[in-house]
């Protein structure tokens, strides 16, 4: 077998005023695994291909196995079987342009599967003229061409006849060894050959050799970039061919020290570089290879995680083949949302993260162990342990005009300046109930903020911290034993308050009920406009005019437009037609005229789908963070979404029982199927080759002059 074995690329954000700087937008692909559970039959992927019809293929080293979306299918060698594939250690895979797979496996000559994908026809003629391993597989002038371990290059047509081609070191329209490491054909239809002796591609009847003063290196792969450039991937480094012929070093630092690369240019203009060196990135702009690891790497790649294969599908989405770590693969769609799961090698998982708030071009998180900060290169690092302010959760956390911070515990709320240790707690007055507790803060207007206390009410306080004024659940505002869910204060100085029992505001007096009803808690409210919010409530968005004195519903998003019956628990907005709804089951985004919500969980990219129950924090640019049990989400919600990317519906296999036979029959559904009087149990498997989510797609089918309607047949 062939011994082959990001940090942060920020990309800023529009602002919107000259303050308004926000964390950058960090790269953190998070790749969906395959691997055992799913059906592969080895972690050692050797190399990866797509099909015509658009299924995954993948060689391992136990087998040849198939994605469509849902499963894996697996072809493995069966002695008793003499059109099985003939060995298990598949070490290079190819699809010609009659869509038929050809294997190289250790042992064998090279091998076809049938475009029926049927059975696998192995030509020992080939074997007889080039008697080594099968380490490369290509497609060029009409014919098959494999690449040995040590018996150089034969070439087959379609009519059988098998030439091979062996090293002629001295001569310059020769190929300089007989170890072949890869193949591929340019667009031109030129083959591009590596060995371990450099590289040569074949020009009519010859052999021409490029660069070898400069290039006579162990050639491990080849790749092809959609402007015309060759990428070659050596043993010393990572060299490129450009569309004019010219040989020249990779144009990113660090290119020099990666071994057998192979590269990829992706749909957003980025290129990914997997090697046996990692992972690595190089995003629009940027001029460095950057390796994925941590919280950049999906939270399984390192420097050491060797990339034996890398290939970009139809839908743009990524796939790695790894060398111990079976497949992975990252959806086009996979730069919306940065996460975050780690601080300082310590899982947020392990924290309990609480709330989190603006401060600036960063953000303030609070935890179970004391408050964080996410700067704008998307490091989370400790700035107070709550143990130094007595222990306990810190519930939530608000920055003063002057660099110190307000931060509420269960008990109270105490002043804490970073730059000099000082702390400062205020007399919070809550009573003696062992279940009142500090728990929301928001800030005001000329310095002032309100605090939301568990059972107690709400207090307003000055800007040195002095209360100004409580007021009471039952007297003032909401139920008795009541708790608030979100305080926001608007410009004018208004207080909204969501709670138990609806929606309350005050203006400068009193708090007066705008949206009551005891049977439908609002957790969480959001301005459009001054004349336009939303809420959530139990298993429903809605949206409201507002004349300054009375809320009147406009629209009410509910079950019926696919969101869950659960507690919205935070809400942001993504221009004046985008609303966000974060929830215990995903995150879910309604655009206005559309008929249904959008769910985004962790397939698409989040830590995990249960959100905190507090609202993100909103950056000054409108730049969402959100908390889940495991992790922070960063996200721009005005970013559009863009057209689901075309998939191809594949008819795998059209069964009927004929005749009252006891069992189906397979039949022929390349045309139009005709059913016979006496075909029962009709029996379709179709597949929609889109990997973005294909737990999303759903089918029907119809027997035109029997069905006057479709027939959902699920997922």
């Amino acid at each position: 077998m062939k011994n082959v074995l990001l940090s942060v690329l920020a990309v800023l954000l529009l602002s919107i005023g000259l303050d308004a700087v926000a964390v950058n937008q960090i790269e953190t692909p998070h790749m969906r695994r395959f691997g055992a559970a799913e059906g592969l039959p080895s972690r050692m992927v050797l190399a990866l291909a797509q099909d015509r019809q658009g299924y995954i293929w993948a060689a391992t080293s136990d087998g040849l196995a198939r994605y469509d979306g849902i499963g894996l299918q697996v072809w493995q060698h069966d002695p008793h079987v003499a059109s099985s594939i003939p060995g298990n250690e598949v070490e290079t895979l190819f699809v010609d342009d009659r869509d038929r797979v050809w294997v190289g496996v250790n042992g064998s000559p090279p091998s076809m599967l049938d475009a029926a994908r049927m059975s696998f026809t192995t030509f020992p003629d080939v074997g007889t003229a080039c008697d080594a391993q099968v380490w490369a597989l290509a497609q060029a002038q009409g014919a098959i061409w494999i690449g040995t371990s040590s018996a150089g290059v034969c070439r087959r047509e379609e009519n059988g006849r098998v030439t091979a081609f062996r090293a002629t070191p001295d001569a310059a329209d020769g190929l300089p060894s007989n170890t072949i490491m890869s193949m591929v054909t340019d667009a031109r239809g030129r083959l591009w050959i590596g060995t371990d002796r450099g590289l040569v591609m074949r020009d009519g009847e010859r052999f021409v050799r490029i660069a070898p003063d400069r290039l006579s290196t162990t050639v491990f792969k080849l790749s092809k970039d959609t402007d015309g450039t060759l990428w070659v991937g050596t043993s010393k480094g990572l060299y490129r061919v450009t569309p004019a012929g010219v040989l020249a070093p990779a144009p990113w630092a660090g290119s020099d020290i990666v071994r057998a690369a192979t590269v990829v240019h992706d749909v957003h203009g980025g290129y990914w570089i997997g090697a046996a060196d990692g992972l690595f990135r190089v995003a629009p702009g940027e001029a460095a290879l950057r390796v994925m690891e941590g919280d950049r790497g999906s939270g399984f790649l390192t420097a050491r995680s060797g990339v034996l294969d890398v290939m970009q599908d139809r839908q743009g989405g990524l796939w790695l083949g790894l060398i111990s770590q079976g497949v992975a693969y990252l959806s086009p769609d996979w730069r919306r949302f940065s996460t975050i799961f780690a601080s300082q090698g310590k899982p947020l998982e392990s924290l309990y993260l609480v709330n989190a708030v603006a401060d600036g071009g960063s953000f303030l998180v609070t935890t179970g162990e004391g408050v964080y900060r996410l700067g704008n290169d998307g490091e989370l690092v400790p700035v107070l342990h709550s143990d130094a302010l007595g222990g306990g959760t810190v519930q939530s956390v608000l920055p003063a005009g002057d660099g110190s911070l307000w931060i509420a515990l269960r008990d109270g709320v105490t002043r804490y300046t970073p730059a000099t240790g000082q702390k400062q707690m205020l007399a919070m007055q809550i009573g003696t109930s062992a279940t009142h507790r500090v728990e929301l803060m928001t800030p005001g207007i000329n310095g002032e903020f309100w605090v939301s206390i568990v059972e107690g009410g709400v207090q307003r306080r000055a800007a040195d911290g002095r209360l100004l004024a409580t007021f009471h659940f039952g007297s003032d505002l909401s139920e008795v034993g009541g708790m608030v869910q979100q305080l926001t204060v608007r410009p004018d100085g208004a207080v909204w308050v969501a709670a138990g029992d609806g929606l309350w505001l005050w203006q400068g007096e009193r708090f007066r009920a705008v949206i009551k009803d005891a049977s439908h808690e609002v957790y969480a409210q959001a301005f459009v406009s001054p004349h336009e919010f939303w809420v959530g409530r139990p298993g429903a968005l809605e949206r409201y005019g507002w004349d300054g004195q009375q809320a009147r519903l406009l629209e009410r998003i509910g079950h019926e437009h696919g969101l869950p019956s659960t507690e919205i628990r935070g809400l942001a907005l993504g221009g004046a037609d985008t609303v966000w709804a974060t929830t215990s089951r995903g995150l879910f985004a309604y655009k206005r005229g559309q008929p249904q919500v959008r769910r985004f969980g962790q397939r698409d990219g989040l830590p995990d789908s249960e959100f905190s129950m507090r609202p993100p924090a909103i950056g000054p640019n409108g730049q969402v963070l959100a908390l889940t049990t495991s992790g922070i989400v960063l996200f721009d919600p005005s970013r559009p979404f863009a057209p689901a990317p075309m998939a191809r519906l594949v008819i795998e296999s059209v069964q009927v029982r004929r005749n009252d036979a006891e069992r189906p029959q397979t039949i022929a559904h390349k045309d139009a199927v005709i059913l016979q009087a006496r075909d029962r149990d009709l029996r379709i498997s179709a597949r929609l080759l889109s990997f973005v989510d294909p737990a999303s797609a759903h089918y029907r089918y119809r027997v035109n002059g029997y069905e006057e309607r479709w027939v959902e047949q699920g997922a």
